[in-house]
């Protein structure tokens, strides 16, 4: 079973954060692989700042996460 860990490119502003920069920047060769690596950071952020900072906070980003993760990714 693989370590989940929050990946190199987030530890930039959150205002610096694109999808597009992050998968140009992740070493994953495989498309699926590039988002599965994306989302479980994300989502191992917002559970870090539900439980270090509020829930309010963590739902917000919780809830931009569904969004997108609801959202159909072309592969160009």
């Amino acid at each position: 079973m693989s370590k989940v860990f929050t990946h190199k490119y987030f530890d930039k502003k959150t205002s610096e954060w694109d999808i597009l920069d992050f998968l140009n920047e992740c070493e994953e060769e495989q498309f699926g692989l590039k988002i599965h690596q994306c989302i479980t950071s994300l989502e191992k952020i917002v559970s870090f700042k539900q439980s270090s900072k509020g829930v309010r906070e963590g739902t917000l980003l919780q809830t931009d996460i569904s969004r997108r993760r609801n959202h159909k990714w072309e592969h160009k």
